[in-house]
């Protein structure tokens, strides 16, 4: 009888030792499945319901406001942001499983790749209107230092979205990217 016991009480003490094995060994590696199933369950019930979304994460791309614009017009599916430049390993977990399933639904209902077409246009309507408009959207020349050795220009580079300083000839970036 107590060889019974002892015989089960290691089967289970094995049973849990693997299991904490398991979890320290995704966690060490970053892969976790628990936020993929909860983007695919999340995406599921959605198209279910027939709502249509994609997810996004990072610094935006400028035709970003067209695009969503065009995807809402036109199918009915709505953008979200869902994190801005910091993003963990889970949550891009999360978005990559939901969008599978979610653009794969709507590609599917809509008959072809509704996404990349929307994202072609969205780039070409935004790229006419950029070569349409001055390319330096404002420039500020004002002295420094009371002697006028130092000139300082700014101006905002639209198409970088870099803001540049020049100090004594010395060029300075700082960048609004991640």
């Amino acid at each position: 009888m107590q060889t019974k016991i002892l015989r089960y009480g290691l089967w289970v003490a094995a049973g849990i030792a693997t299991i904490f094995l398991l979890l320290v060994w995704c966690d060490v590696y970053g892969w976790s499945p628990i936020p993929e199933i909860r983007g695919r369950i999340k995406a599921r019930i959605d198209v279910a319901h027939g709502r249509y979304r994609e997810l996004g994460y990072g610094l935006p791309v400028p035709w970003l406001p067209a695009y969503e614009s065009l995807l809402r017009k036109r199918y009915g599916v709505e953008f979200e942001a869902v994190s801005g430049c910091i993003v963990w390993k889970s949550l891009e977990n999360y978005v990559a499983a939901y969008n599978g399933v979610s653009e794969t639904a709507a590609n599917r209902k809509f008959g072809h790749d509704i996404f990349k077409e929307v994202s072609e246009e969205a780039r070409k309507t935004w790229e006419l209107d950029r070569q349409l408009k001055t390319p330096i959207a404002s420039q500020r020349f004002s002295s420094t230092s009371p002697s006028g050795s130092a000139i300082s220009t700014r101006f905002a580079d639209k198409s970088t979205r870099r803001r540049y300083s020049f100090a004594n000839g010395i060029r300075i970036s700082s960048s609004r990217a991640c």
